[in-house]
């Protein structure tokens, strides 16, 4: 795990710790060039110099940056570091997840789930409309 002020690929500054799956690390980063905080996403290193995961991971910052929709997250960059760690940065969206909602607040009012799925299935629509599948 990276610790706050660590520097990737010249341009972005570890923040914090947004979350870690099995394959990867998304971490708040701010660009210092563009001056704006991002999701850095960090395949993580033994992945990173195995063929497959790799063209996985590129595949996904290749089909990510050809959506344009409120619902799906923007991908601003995508590349390796020196050590040959892959990363791709993303938009940054800040507030409660749906989990969160869910916890907190608990059952949901009918109006509420169905606003909700169907931002969920106009992303899902627009995606695949691209050729992504999620």
């Amino acid at each position: 795990m990276l610790t706050p002020g660590t520097k990737i690929a010249l341009r972005y500054r570890i923040e914090k710790l947004i979350g870690k799956g099995g394959m990867a690390t998304v971490y708040n980063a701010h660009h210092s060039s563009l001056r704006r905080n991002v999701a850095l996403k960090l395949l993580a290193p033994r992945f990173s110099h195995h063929p497959t995961m790799g063209i996985r991971f590129e595949r996904e910052a290749h089909n990510g940056a050809r959506l344009n929709h409120p619902g799906c997250v923007r991908i601003y960059d995508y590349g390796s570091t020196v050590d040959g760690e892959r990363f791709l940065a993303m938009e940054l969206i800040e507030g409660p997840t749906l989990r969160r909602r869910i916890t907190e607040a608990g059952r949901m009012g009918t109006r509420e789930v169905v606003a909700i799925v169907r931002q969920i299935l106009g992303a899902l629509a627009h995606a695949h409309k691209n050729g992504v599948l999620h």
